[in-house]
């Protein structure tokens, strides 16, 4: 009669092998998004530096030798020119007092909760203030 035995064992390694697989993906996943977010955060000084025709990912797929489609250069340029054009517009007068409100507020906010957390955690405690 045979078989049996190892169906148990096998599906365990299985599993691990799974799990150590999802494990891996995850930390490439991070590891890439992390990288694509650094470059990402460095359009301006690429823009500045580099050059209207530059784009971090049509660099990232030259190294990588992967084709540069069209319509991929494409779609970055036009990316390109609305950051620039977003750029441009955070410049004004306009949007530097709206920037200057929001901090304001949020200040203002952080001073208001900080007071709540101060009151109820000393009556948490049994202190009196």
């Amino acid at each position: 009669m045979g078989g049996g035995g190892g169906g148990l064992q096998q599906d365990v390694q299985l599993q691990m092998y799974l799990v150590m697989n999802n494990l891996y993906f995850h930390r490439s996943h991070y590891m890439a998004s992390t990288n694509a977010g650094l470059c990402q955060g460095n359009r301006t000084w690429c823009y500045e530096v580099r050059g209207p025709q530059y784009h971090w990912a049509l660099d990232l797929y030259e190294r990588l030798n992967l084709p540069i489609l069209p319509a991929v250069v494409e779609a970055l340029s036009e990316a390109i020119i609305e950051r620039a054009a977003e750029l441009e517009q955070q410049k004004t007068s306009h949007s530097k007092t709206l920037r200057d409100q929001m901090k304001t507020a949020r200040a203002e906010n952080q001073v208001a909760r900080n007071v709540g957390e101060t009151s109820s955690g000393s009556a948490l405690y049994g202190e009196q203030s």
